[in-house]
Order: structure tokens, then sequence, then C-alpha cells
């Protein structure tokens, strides 16, 4: 993501605009998301919602993947410990 240089591109601002039309709403760089409690509420056109509680953060097999450097560098040790 560090490679990404512009903000508001074309691109993000075509797929912020789809989901807007559509209902979504959200927050840009809200600083207090991680590690708290969010509940994501779902609207439906015929007027039921739907609440669902998520924790921000990271599960555990995340943490190894970025620990490991990507996926590419996991599949390659894996590919590594097959033929060793």
């Amino acid at each position: 993501m560090s490679r990404i240089k512009g903000k508001n591109t074309k691109p993000e601002m075509l797929v912020r605009k789809f989901l807007h039309v559509r209902g979504f709403r959200y927050k840009l760089h809200d600083k207090t998301l991680p590690g708290k409690p969010v509940t994501v509420v779902l609207q439906h056109k015929d007027g039921s919602k739907n609440e669902i509680a998520v924790n921000h953060t990271y599960n555990e097999p995340q943490i190894e993947w970025f620990k490991a450097g990507g996926v590419l560098n996991v599949i390659r040790s894996q590919f590594a410990m097959s033929y060793s």
C-alpha cells in the first residue's frame, strides 16, 4: 500500500460513489476503530435491519501472514518445506 501515492483517485471515487448511491455510509480514517468493538447495521430495502457486532482487529492467521511478509513468502516456504 505504500506504493500508492494518490488519494481520492478516480477508481477510489467511483467505488465510493457506487456505495453511497446504494445507501452504504462509512467514515474514512476513523481513529477510534483499531481494537474497539464495532456494530455494523445492515438496512435492507424491505425495512428490516441486521446488527452484527465485530471487533476491529486482526486475527491470528492475518498476523502470521503479515509477519511472514505476505502470501507469496508463505507459499514459497511451504513449497520449500515439502521438498526438503
